[in-house]
């Protein structure tokens, strides 16, 4: 029998995304981040981010100029 113990650390503050900017000022286990783009940029991907157990930032968006968006 074998009993794993993990240790949540900290996040740290998240990599610069451009165009982006999020709500949040504590980057623990399981603290979350709001994301939000600047003007005339859409956010693809996930509004919301995670620390997790690891240590490690859930999967981060991305800001996309409207204007390289294709309406059909």
């Amino acid at each position: 029998f074998t009993l794993h113990f993990f240790i949540s650390g900290p996040c740290g503050r998240p990599e610069d995304i451009p165009h982006a900017k999020f709500v949040g000022s504590s980057f623990n286990f399981n603290d979350n981040l709001k994301y939000s783009c600047e003007n005339s940029y859409a956010l693809k991907g996930p509004r919301r981010r995670r620390c997790g157990e690891d240590g490690k930032w859930s999967k981060a968006p991305k800001c996309i100029g409207l204007s390289h968006l294709i309406y059909l």
